[in-house]
């Protein structure tokens, strides 16, 4: 996806045998991206976006990763 996606993306994500899913997302993410995630890959790009104000990444997360580029605002 080249734009942005809304909240809980990938929640619950695992893989299946030899096969992993892994979600490529353009833009930026709402909260809660990637909870429970227990196998697979999500890779946030954040192109035209200065940094990224998502909360709560990876929240209850056992499995898998996440790539984010570009900067996260903690508040």
């Amino acid at each position: 996806m080249k734009d942005h996606v809304g909240y809980r993306v990938g929640v619950h994500m695992k893989g299946y045998g030899t096969r992993q899913p892994v979600i490529v997302i353009g833009g930026t993410a709402e909260d809660f991206l990637g909870e429970y995630m227990a196998g697979g890959m999500i890779i946030l790009l954040g192109l035209n976006v200065e940094e990224h104000r998502m909360k709560f990444i990876g929240s209850g997360m056992h499995g898998g990763v996440i790539y984010v580029r570009k900067g996260i605002r903690i508040s």
